[in-house]
Protein backbone atom coordinates (compact mmCIF):
# COMPACT_ATOMS: atom_id res chain seq x y z
CA UNK A 1 0.00 0.00 0.00
CA UNK A 2 1.19 3.52 -0.63
CA UNK A 3 1.34 6.33 1.88
CA UNK A 4 -2.10 7.49 0.76
CA UNK A 5 -4.45 5.20 2.62
CA UNK A 6 -8.21 5.10 2.64
CA UNK A 7 -10.17 6.47 5.57
CA UNK A 8 -10.88 2.99 6.95
CA UNK A 9 -7.24 2.05 6.87
CA UNK A 10 -6.24 5.32 8.51
CA UNK A 11 -8.73 4.80 11.31
CA UNK A 12 -7.68 1.21 11.86
CA UNK A 13 -4.01 2.19 11.78
CA UNK A 14 -4.50 4.98 14.32
CA UNK A 15 -6.55 2.70 16.59
CA UNK A 16 -3.93 -0.03 16.51
CA UNK A 17 -1.15 2.49 17.17
CA UNK A 18 -3.07 3.80 20.21
CA UNK A 19 -3.54 0.25 21.49
CA UNK A 20 0.14 -0.60 20.96
CA UNK A 21 1.12 2.57 22.78
CA UNK A 22 -1.19 1.60 25.65
CA UNK A 23 0.59 -1.77 25.87
CA UNK A 24 3.97 -0.03 25.97
CA UNK A 25 2.86 2.42 28.66
CA UNK A 26 1.11 -0.13 30.88
CA UNK A 27 2.60 -0.02 34.36
CA UNK A 28 1.04 -3.07 35.96
CA UNK A 29 -0.19 -6.50 34.83
CA UNK A 30 -3.88 -5.58 34.89
CA UNK A 31 -3.45 -2.57 32.61
CA UNK A 32 -1.13 -4.52 30.34
CA UNK A 33 -3.72 -7.32 29.95
CA UNK A 34 -6.43 -4.81 29.13
CA UNK A 35 -4.18 -3.09 26.62
CA UNK A 36 -3.20 -6.39 24.98
CA UNK A 37 -6.88 -7.38 24.78
CA UNK A 38 -7.63 -4.05 23.10
CA UNK A 39 -4.76 -4.52 20.69
CA UNK A 40 -5.94 -8.03 19.78
CA UNK A 41 -9.53 -6.87 19.23
CA UNK A 42 -8.31 -4.02 17.00
CA UNK A 43 -6.18 -6.47 15.04
CA UNK A 44 -9.07 -8.91 14.60
CA UNK A 45 -11.34 -6.06 13.51
CA UNK A 46 -8.81 -4.90 10.92
CA UNK A 47 -8.48 -8.45 9.58
CA UNK A 48 -12.26 -8.82 9.36
CA UNK A 49 -12.66 -5.53 7.48
CA UNK A 50 -9.91 -6.44 5.02
CA UNK A 51 -11.32 -9.94 4.50
CA UNK A 52 -14.85 -8.64 3.85
CA UNK A 53 -13.53 -5.94 1.52
CA UNK A 54 -11.60 -8.48 -0.54
CA UNK A 55 -14.47 -10.98 -0.50
CA UNK A 56 -16.89 -8.34 -1.81
CA UNK A 57 -14.47 -7.36 -4.56
CA UNK A 58 -13.96 -11.00 -5.57
CA UNK A 59 -17.72 -11.67 -5.54
CA UNK A 60 -18.39 -8.62 -7.71
CA UNK A 61 -15.68 -9.58 -10.21
CA UNK A 62 -16.93 -13.16 -10.28
CA UNK A 63 -20.54 -12.05 -10.82
CA UNK A 64 -19.40 -9.82 -13.70
CA UNK A 65 -17.42 -12.66 -15.27
CA UNK A 66 -20.40 -15.01 -14.95
CA UNK A 67 -22.63 -12.38 -16.58
CA UNK A 68 -20.19 -12.09 -19.49
CA UNK A 69 -19.99 -15.88 -19.84
CA UNK A 70 -23.76 -16.22 -19.72
CA UNK A 71 -24.11 -13.47 -22.30
CA UNK A 72 -21.74 -15.31 -24.62
CA UNK A 73 -23.66 -18.58 -24.32
CA UNK A 74 -27.31 -17.52 -24.11
CA UNK A 75 -29.60 -18.04 -27.07
CA UNK A 76 -32.39 -15.70 -25.96
CA UNK A 77 -32.64 -12.60 -28.14
CA UNK A 78 -31.46 -9.32 -26.64
CA UNK A 79 -29.81 -10.85 -23.59
CA UNK A 80 -26.29 -11.40 -24.94
CA UNK A 81 -25.62 -7.69 -25.44
CA UNK A 82 -27.17 -6.72 -22.10
CA UNK A 83 -25.28 -9.32 -20.09
CA UNK A 84 -21.94 -8.73 -21.78
CA UNK A 85 -22.31 -4.94 -21.42
CA UNK A 86 -23.30 -5.23 -17.76
CA UNK A 87 -20.36 -7.54 -17.05
CA UNK A 88 -17.82 -5.31 -18.78
CA UNK A 89 -19.20 -2.14 -17.18
CA UNK A 90 -19.19 -3.85 -13.78
CA UNK A 91 -15.54 -4.84 -14.11
CA UNK A 92 -14.52 -1.40 -15.36
CA UNK A 93 -16.33 0.42 -12.53
CA UNK A 94 -14.83 -1.92 -9.93
CA UNK A 95 -11.33 -1.38 -11.25
CA UNK A 96 -11.77 2.40 -11.50
CA UNK A 97 -12.97 2.53 -7.88
CA UNK A 98 -10.01 0.42 -6.79
CA UNK A 99 -7.28 2.14 -8.80
CA UNK A 100 -8.50 5.68 -8.15
CA UNK A 101 -8.84 4.89 -4.42
CA UNK A 102 -12.39 6.03 -3.95
CA UNK A 103 -13.59 6.48 -0.40
CA UNK A 104 -14.34 3.19 1.37
CA UNK A 105 -18.09 3.86 1.46
CA UNK A 106 -18.17 4.52 -2.27
CA UNK A 107 -16.16 1.35 -2.93
CA UNK A 108 -18.57 -0.71 -0.84
CA UNK A 109 -21.53 0.85 -2.66
CA UNK A 110 -20.01 0.06 -6.07
CA UNK A 111 -19.22 -3.53 -5.10
CA UNK A 112 -22.68 -4.22 -3.72
CA UNK A 113 -24.38 -2.47 -6.66
CA UNK A 114 -22.38 -4.53 -9.18
CA UNK A 115 -23.24 -7.76 -7.36
CA UNK A 116 -26.93 -6.84 -7.15
CA UNK A 117 -27.11 -5.77 -10.80
CA UNK A 118 -25.44 -8.93 -12.07
CA UNK A 119 -27.61 -11.18 -9.90
CA UNK A 120 -30.81 -9.45 -11.06
CA UNK A 121 -29.80 -9.74 -14.72
CA UNK A 122 -28.76 -13.38 -14.36
CA UNK A 123 -32.00 -14.31 -12.60
CA UNK A 124 -34.10 -12.39 -15.14
CA UNK A 125 -32.31 -14.09 -18.04
CA UNK A 126 -32.77 -17.62 -16.71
Amino acid sequence: MTEESTNDEGLLHRASMRQAEAVDKATDKRRRRRAVAGLISTFVGALAVEYLRNAALFAALLASAIAIGTGLTTSRPGWPAALIAAGVVGIVVLLVALVRRWRPGAQWLVRLAVIATQVVLLVAES
